[in-house]
């Protein structure tokens, strides 16, 4: 049996169900296709608006140039902003955080892929999952907690933030800042809101530059062949140190029980050499070592690189490291009501109890973790959608997220 107050809220919710696929459907209009990184201003301004009509309090905040040249090279033409809101102060304080930049919408779209179209049921469009819906979703809530904030006991803020789909700058800013406080963080990516992410693989992305000396290969005492040597190496990582990685298992729940094994990849980047009659003098090959939230990540560091000096060691071989990024696993241990009251909301409102366990790809929530703020990834959309072709998202399953969150939050 449902409270006097659920009742009004989701009479509330049935009320706004169009201006709910309306914001939907502007969002996704506004192409913030990243690269570049354009229209961000015109999509930070629209969720403003959304926001204010409602009172909630907002405020825009740029990121500066000399940060952001740290991670792009044209910020000036380029601005990158961060929107923040704020419903309600109290404890313990949930924080809502999505991303609105959207990979390129690419060709061969049955729609104009910046429309939002909707058919039968469907709203299409670049971002629609991944994850303009759950941005739709986190400024709805807002709206319709607005009329109710009498009856909320904690406290509510919300950012939206650019660059997810490449570097991470925006929620690497905010939180280096400390331009949000909360004690839970929702990140609302698409899980089909029939799964609970609490928790992420960590990443090293490290490119090796094996070095040589450029001669002509009818010569080639002359010379020192990096690609050779750069191949030496390669092999010796996948012969030896590949196996040992790859035989730790995670003691965690992941969703797909495949990735509970640490992993190891190379070649995804791979140059060298300048002309076939060439001698090359340098030779690069990446690595992508994907880290388990039971490992530590300068641990799992200090294994590849000492691995590296020292094999290079023996083979004689002269070589560079550069770090493309680090990132840590992370992992929630520790739910507890917060993790239990969504599930059995979620199940409620759309009949399935939501799966919790870890994603096999890293996540910005591990960036909340590292804070200390437990962070959780749950929306609508379907993240097999994102950055594909005619990319969309069930309306219903939006709606149903904002009912989800509403009811919720209430409950806490």
């Amino acid at each position: 049996m449902i409270s006097e107050t659920e009742k009004k809220v989701f009479e509330k919710i049935e009320q706004e169900k169009d201006k709910i696929v309306q914001i939907l459907k502007e969002l996704v209009k506004i192409p913030t296709q990243n690269p570049p990184g354009e229209n961000y201003e015109e999509f930070v301004m629209k969720a403003k608006d959304y926001l204010e009509e409602r009172g909630i309090r907002t405020n825009i905040v740029k990121v500066p140039n000399s940060f952001a040249k740290e991670f792009i090279e044209n910020p000036e033409e380029y601005p990158r902003y961060i929107l923040l809101a704020e419903l309600k102060k109290g404890s313990p304080t949930i924080h809502f955080n999505g991303h609105y930049d959207v990979v390129p919408a690419g060709e061969g779209w049955q729609f104009n892929p910046f429309s939002g179209k909707i058919v039968d049921g469907k709203l299409y469009g670049r971002g629609a999952s991944d994850m303009k819906g759950g941005i739709a979703s986190i400024i709805s809530t807002l709206r319709i907690l607005s009329e109710f904030e009498d009856s909320l006991n904690i406290g509510i803020n919300a950012s939206l933030v650019p660059d997810e789909e490449t570097t991470s700058l925006g929620t690497k800013y905010l939180l280096k800042e400390n331009l949000v406080t909360a004690d839970y963080a929702i990140i609302t990516e698409p899980t089909l809101l029939k799964s609970i992410d609490i928790g992420c693989k960590g990443g090293l992305w490290l490119q090796v530059k094996v070095k040589g000396k450029a001669a002509h290969a009818s010569r080639p005492w002359l010379g020192e062949n990096a690609f050779e040597k750069g191949i030496l190496l390669a092999n010796s990582i996948l012969k030896e140190l590949k196996p040992v990685i790859t035989s730790r298992v995670s003691e965690y729940d992941f969703h797909d029980p495949k990735s509970r094994r640490a992993t190891m990849e190379l070649g995804g980047y791979v140059k060298g050499g300048s002309k076939t009659n060439v001698i090359p003098e340098e030779f690069c090959f990446s690595i992508d070592r994907r880290v388990l939230p039971d490992e530590n990540i300068n641990e799992a560091y200090d294994e590849l690189v000492n691995f590296i000096e020292q094999k290079s060691k023996e083979l004689g071989i002269s070589y560079e490291i550069v770090v493309e990024d680090i990132e840590p696993p992370y992992v929630l241990k520790n739910g507890g009501r917060f993790l239990d009251l969504l599930s059995a909301t979620a199940e409620r409102i759309t009949g399935v109890k939501p799966q919790a366990g870890v994603k096999t790809g890293f996540t910005e929530m591990a960036l909340f973790g590292a804070r200390g703020i437990k962070a959780i990834t749950f929306g609508p959309g379907n993240e097999n959608l994102a950055h594909v072709v005619n990319e969309h998202i069930e309306i219903k399953e939006v709606i149903d997220s904002v009912r989800i969150f509403v009811t919720f939050l209430l409950s806490l």
